[in-house]
């Protein structure tokens, strides 16, 4: 994995085969290697892992009651912040500092059952996509620790 100023920042995981940029979204599709592991957990803090237990939609995600959407980017590391506003279809707007670098990383909530994803990280001042319309669309899931 490298960062946006072309350092690496983790270990090879796969070969990009397909990067989309068009309105319909910004995704890369990434051939795993072979050996390469993953999880149903994400350890954003340094604390241990938790599990990831599910997806929230945009709609979903505005029911929830003062929300704490965290994430950890290879920049800015660890960090938490509330939702500003509402989410809506094109935008997950948290108020946490992100920085270049740090685009693609998880934007999850996160309670006390584990983490359900809500976007990904796509420009500087918290800004996120959100993921579960583009799930649906390319015909993806996430793995979750319930097994889907």
């Amino acid at each position: 994995m490298y960062s946006a100023h072309g350092e690496q920042v983790g270990d090879r995981v796969g070969e990009v085969r397909r990067v989309v940029a068009i309105d319909d979204g910004d995704l890369g599709v990434i051939a795993l290697d072979v050996g390469t592991t993953y999880t149903d957990s994400v350890d954003l803090n340094g604390e241990g892992p938790l599990p990831i237990v599910g997806v929230l939609s945009p709609e979903e995600l505005n029911q929830v009651q003062s929300p704490q959407i965290c994430s950890r980017g290879a920049t800015s590391g660890y960090r938490c912040g509330a939702l500003n506003g509402h989410a809506s279809d094109d935008r997950v707007q948290v108020s946490a500092p992100s920085a270049p670098g740090d685009s693609g990383a998880g934007l999850f909530l996160r309670t006390e059952s584990g983490l359900y994803l809500v976007g990904v990280h796509v420009a500087r001042d918290g800004l996120g996509t959100p993921v579960s319309d583009q799930l649906d669309k390319w015909g993806l899931d996430v793995r979750t620790a319930a097994g889907s």
